[in-house]
């Protein structure tokens, strides 16, 4: 049986984050893992990892406010609703929890912070099945106001590029 482990990230992950996640499909750079660690440590953000039989494989943000790497729905700043951001599993781990080991912690720990709501962006091609699939199943419902383009609401009758800036919004009560 695999062990999974998941817990917040400190300094010392910082390079192995780096290594995993700066090259296909990710390609993050090393000061987007420094400044959520940094913002973690401030208690802007929520930052944690999950580990499979001690390999480093998935990671999640939560952000309270809005922070450098992670534009926020302004819908959901405008209703002070923390944000879930960068929830990424490196390929080949994919179907071994870690991602629902992190939301529930990342859920977990947001209540104890005082919050009664979380709140995520979800892309809206093919590669985002499973993110949206399991977003519904653990109850996170669109938030009403349809898709929105680098946070910004789409009108009726607009064109718009299919890209990773596209997203629903959805909000769960925690």
């Amino acid at each position: 049986m695999r062990k999974l482990n998941v817990r917040f990230a400190t300094e010392k992950d910082i390079e192995p984050l780096y290594q995993l996640f700066n090259g296909e499909p990710f390609k993050e750079p090393r000061e987007k893992f420094q400044a959520y660690v940094e913002q973690s440590q401030k208690k802007i953000c929520l930052f944690a990892l999950a580990e499979v039989d001690g390999q480093l494989c998935s990671m999640v943000t939560a952000h309270f406010k809005p922070a450098q790497f992670a534009p926020m729905d302004k819908s959901l700043i405008c209703q002070n609703i923390p944000e879930v951001k960068s929830l990424q599993t490196q390929p080949g781990f994919e179907g071994n929890g870690a991602a629902t080991a992190l939301m529930d912690f990342i859920e977990a720990e947001v209540r104890r912070e005082g919050y009664h709501e979380l709140g995520l962006t979800v892309g809206l091609y093919p590669s985002y099945g499973t993110a949206q699939r399991m977003y519904v199943k653990r109850g996170y419902i669109p938030d009403g106001k349809g898709i929105s383009y680098e946070g910004r609401i789409v009108p009726p009758g607009e064109m718009i590029r299919l890209d990773d800036a596209l997203t629903l919004c959805m909000i769960k009560k925690l």
